[in-house]
């Protein structure tokens, strides 16, 4: 298929045919199936260029057409509803009127109403639009009322977006064809260049910010997520995690921005007044609203409480498990668009960037089967399929919701990385006084069949370890103070593979695991590293628990402790390997999920349960819960230092 260029030609020709039918049916209220038809075509034809269009020329052919159909579309496709109250918005501020404070109901503009004001939705109601919004919308009407002038200026930031995201794909070494899955999406097409809907700008300043993020110009993120912010107030939530990254000192770059609200000058209650109320007594198509409504039965209010209170747990989670910050603002984004009362299509245009680095099958369904809801407030559409909601919202999220759970349990996720297949392997097995369990070790890696590097890092054993290590022929051995990270990060600078292999010395590979490793990663070039499925070799089934719980947690969150063999490509550790006395494996999970995709390798190791033994099942237990909690939260503040010391000291009992 990607060496097929009859295909390519049919799907050149596929998207502008699509793009006519949208066009030609969107005013037909006769013809609701033919719209569907053509958005169906747009986005087969988006999926088949984005695959095919693997060289220079095939792709920036692909880029104009997105272009020339954007044109048309800003051209000749009817603007939303939601343009006429930008444009009336607009209006006032050039005749002196505050819109937070002046509705399009008052009296106070009767002068200025005529046929645009008739078209106004929620006359009552000051305005939803922050103040870098506002000043869109003036400089959009400066030179009087017009749609074309609005829907030029949105149709600017979803260029801007194009440009950003050929930067950070290019950046990132990633194929440049991947930013077709925005530039041909039928949900831009439509309701940016065609209805001219200002989401796109909000998803542009948050794509600037993270661009920016990157750069020495790092500091300058901070105001482009503040004009964000004062576009749409929901983009809030990313602040967090970008002071995690940018720190505070450069935040006044945050407040900048803010001199833009002095024009519009007033009550902050008078800013938050219609968004609250817009989220208090509206609600439509919010996925887990609707669930929570039908399965509990409960108030607006309480159903809100409970929405927030999930949507604060789940950033909550992402802020102290996801270091990337492009990975965290998509998860939060993603999750702020499950938790709305209200969800429009046009709302998902938040999230489209992201696909571009990581291709959820389950958010791009989305983008098709979203459309479906355009026609639901228009009377004039005679099929009554179109108005009944919940077959509607079935037929949306049902597919997400599928493709959501074939992700999460296959752990089918993407990065924006392509690293090279892999080559050699080095082993490196951390010991100190192994003297009993180093042999098994070395047997285990050296039945792999498997042509590898093995590496013995020592921490000044005072036992017959490395004479046990002396029986076997070809094994490398270097010494240096104890501690699991020093010691691991000794042998990786001896190590010669492009893949590192950490084994515990009381750990056992399992038959064909390495070759599983590589194979998984030859499969995944996105794929910065990952653990192996691990078992006790104990048979009692509070430890078959404890291995179902550690496998759990390294496939689902991606963090994976030491007994489950990791392996990394030494390509995604640009750092260098946490030389932490302890918790190093937690931090190279951490680090590993910053520069791509874990895998998890069924079967893979065998580990000893001495510790739990020696030290009491009940009492590890908790030990180790505490003390992974702890290392995570102080990790999110930067407050990890003296090569984690203090959580060796704890977990050895040599502190206080």
């Amino acid at each position: 298929m990607n060496q097929n260029p009859l295909l390519r030609s049919v799907a050149f020709l596929l998207f502008p045919i699509s793009a006519g039918i949208v066009l030609t049916s969107v005013q037909n209220p006769l013809a609701p199936w033919l719209f569907i038809t053509g958005a169906a075509g747009i986005f087969l034809s988006m999926l088949l260029l984005t695959s095919l269009c693997r060289d220079r020329n095939s792709l920036l052919l692909a880029l104009l057409l997105a272009l020339l159909v954007r044109l048309i579309f800003v051209l000749y496709y009817p603007p939303a509803v939601d343009v006429t109250r930008y444009i009336w918005e607009g209006l006032i501020q050039h005749h002196g009127f505050n819109p937070f404070v002046t509705p399009p109901a008052s009296e106070a503009t009767v002068h200025l109403r005529n046929d645009l004001w008739q078209g106004v939705i929620f006359k009552e109601m000051t305005t939803i639009y922050w103040p870098f919004a506002q000043i869109l919308f003036r400089a959009a009407t400066a030179n009087g009322p017009s749609f074309l002038a609005m829907k030029l200026m949105v149709s600017f930031f979803d260029l801007l977006t194009i440009g950003l995201l050929l930067h950070m794909t290019r950046k990132r070494n990633h194929p440049l064809r991947y930013v077709l899955l925005y530039a041909l999406n039928p949900l831009v097409l439509i309701f940016t260049s065609g209805q001219g809907h200002i989401e796109t700008i909000v998803a542009s300043l948050i794509l600037a910010g993270l661009a920016l993020s990157e750069s020495r110009y790092r500091s300058l993120a901070y105001a482009a997520l503040s004009c964000a912010i004062l576009t749409k107030v929901y983009a809030i939530i990313l602040l967090p995690f970008f002071i995690r990254k940018l720190g505070l000192r450069p935040l006044i770059f945050l407040f900048l921005p803010l001199f833009l609200c002095i024009p519009y000058s007033t009550d902050i209650a008078v800013l938050l007044h219609t968004p609250t109320t817009f989220a208090s007594h509206f609600s439509h198509n919010g996925l887990f609203q609707t669930l929570l409504k039908a399965a509990l039965s409960l108030t607006n209010g309480l159903t809100l409480l409970l929405l927030a209170g999930i949507l604060g747990s789940a950033l909550t989670a992402v802020f102290f498990l996801t270091s990337s910050l492009l990975r965290a603002s998509c998860s939060a984004i993603g999750l702020m668009l499950l938790c709305l009362p209200t969800v429009h299509p046009w709302y998902f245009l938040l999230i489209t960037p992201f696909l571009v680095f990581f291709r959820q099958r389950s958010w791009l369904s989305l983008h098709l089967t979203s459309i479906f809801l355009i026609f639901y407030f228009n009377p004039a559409i005679p099929d009554t399929i179109f108005h009944h909601k919940p077959l509607l919202m079935t037929w949306e999220y049902l597919p997400f919701l599928g493709l959501a759970a074939y992700e999460l349990i296959r752990n089918r996720k993407h990065w924006p990385a392509t690293y090279p297949p892999p080559g050699t392997v080095s082993v490196v097995i951390p010991v100190r006084n192994e003297e009993d369990r180093i042999a098994g070790c070395i047997e285990s890696v050296q039945l792999q069949n498997q042509a590898c590097q093995i590496i013995v890092a020592d921490g000044r054993s005072t036992d017959r370890t490395l004479e046990r290590v002396a029986e076997f022929n070809g094994i490398e051995t270097c010494s240096c103070e104890p501690g699991r990270g020093v010691q691991i990060a000794n042998g990786i600078r001896h190590a010669s593979g492009d893949i590192i292999v950490v084994l515990h010395a009381d750990s056992r590979l399992t038959n064909g695991a390495l070759k599983r490793m590589l194979t998984a990663l030859q499969r995944h070039p996105d794929a910065a590293g990952g653990a192996m499925d691990a078992i006790y070799d104990s048979p009692l089934p509070r430890f078959r628990l404890i291995s179902l719980l550690n496998n759990f947690r390294a496939r689902f969150t991606g963090i994976a402790f030491g007994d489950q063999a990791q392996f990394f490509r030494r390509a995604a550790l640009p750092q260098g390997f946490p030389e932490y006395r302890l918790m190093e494996d937690i931090e190279l999970s951490m680090r590993l999920k910053e520069h791509g995709t874990l895998l998890f390798i069924p079967g893979g190791v065998r580990s000893s349960s001495r510790r739990w033994t020696s030290t009491g099942y009940f009492t590890n237990f908790i030990s180790v819960i505490w003390l992974t909690g702890a290392f995570l939260f102080l990790r999110a503040f930067g407050l990890v230092h003296d090569k984690a010391e203090w959580f060796y000291q704890r977990y050895y009992r040599q502190g206080p």
